[in-house]
């Protein structure tokens, strides 16, 4: 499959560092994580669910698929969101004529195309939601690059007939209240003539400017980064120095791109494994078996008793996050007791309430200033 130039998945990253898709020829191949490949699984069986149910109109044919899926999560999360899917499109369309795109390519010009999970126009209006499977990482629907230019790409679709366009970021694996967010725009222009000028400094006059941001984290090529590399070794620089006399202001800055900097050296380490592993050298390093873990043969309960372990057997209450799954939210918490959280560094968007430090240990401290 033939991959776009300017990817719209990619949009976050290449509108913001320019440089980084020249850069990005010249880096190592992307080693697919287990959780992109759990992502990738899901997606496909939402597609093949809502082709059957949607398109065939086979109550048949979606059990089938569902039934195919052998992780009972995974088969739940996809029930619950093609279940909400179908409600909201038809409280969306609510009778009337409209025009439905499932995992089809869409295009925003000759250069970005990208292919959504699922949209649809009515009217002037439309729908665009986007899927992710990811745990940790909460993405935010509010001027969500990727799902904007699906909606522009959706318009050209259908001849700059959408004057309103609804997005939806639907992740199930959070902890939230509702596993979906909406966010709503309808200044198409403005976006339209932001894309095409990242497009044209890119593609056009060739920018060379590289800019370090979130979006470095799933960047192929910072690895080989020059701005990355310059911006580690001046921030790493306070270790050569006595840690407490360092500039306040230099230690936030460093604290603030803990993520990136984490992001890159684990980057860092994979390419180096990867090198090794397909037989080329990294000076003063090798490739060594991780600590060996014992795990039981099967159930070995009678041979446990012949050597002379009388009760091989225990017996354990269901864990707190299984149980209330099962018993429902909140229905559980006057059988449980908490016990006091570490503190730790948060910013101040952090939504969780602030908890004062030692006013005695902080007078000890210097202020490095």
């Amino acid at each position: 499959m033939q991959h776009a130039p300017l990817s719209i998945s990619a949009a976050y990253r290449w509108t913001k560092c320019p440089g980084s898709f020249e850069l990005g020829k010249k880096a190592p191949p992307s080693v697919t994580s287990p959780y992109a490949a759990e992502g990738t699984t899901i997606a496909k069986y939402i597609e093949l669910a809502l082709v059957e149910l949607c398109e065939k109109q086979s109550m048949e044919g979606y059990e089938a698929v569902i039934k195919d899926i052998v992780d009972d999560e995974m088969k739940q999360h996809t029930r619950d969101y093609v279940l909400w899917l179908m409600t909201l499109e038809k409280a969306f369309v609510n009778g009337r004529p409209a025009k439905r795109l499932i995992e089809q390519k869409v295009r925003f010009s000759e250069n970005i195309w990208g292919t959504p999970d699922y949209c649809c126009v009515c009217g002037d209006s439309a729908i665009i939601v986007d899927f992710k499977y990811g745990r940790g990482v909460p993405v935010d629907v509010k001027e969500n690059l990727q799902l904007i230019l699906y909606a522009l790409a959706l318009d050209n679709l259908v001849d700059g007939a959408v004057k309103k366009f609804s997005c939806f970021v639907y992740q199930p694996r959070l902890d939230n209240d509702k596993p979906y967010s909406r966010w709503d725009f309808d200044n198409k222009e403005e976006w339209q003539k932001f894309f095409a000028t990242a497009e044209k400094a890119i593609l056009v006059d060739k920018s060379e400017t590289l800019m370090l941001g979130d979006h470095c984290r799933f960047c192929n090529a910072q690895v080989i980064c020059p701005a990355q590399k310059e911006a580690l070794t001046k921030e790493l620089s306070v270790m050569t120095d006595n840690l407490p006399k360092a500039q306040l202001e230099h230690l936030i800055q460093i604290q603030g791109r803990k993520k990136q900097i984490e992001h890159f050296l684990s980057e860092v380490e994979k390419f180096l494994t990867e090198r090794i592993k397909s037989g080329l050298e990294v000076p003063g390093y090798k490739l060594v078996e991780s600590q060996k873990r014992r795990k039981w043969k099967g159930d070995v309960g009678a041979e446990l008793m012949a050597l002379g372990i009388p009760e091989p057997y225990e017996k354990s209450l269901i864990g707190i996050t299984v149980a209330e799954k099962i018993a429902g939210k909140g229905k559980i918490n006057h059988l449980c007791e908490w016990s006091g959280g570490a503190l730790q560094l948060a910013a101040e968007s952090d939504k969780r309430e602030s908890v004062k430090g030692n006013e005695t240990l902080l007078a000890m401290l210097p202020t490095g200033e």
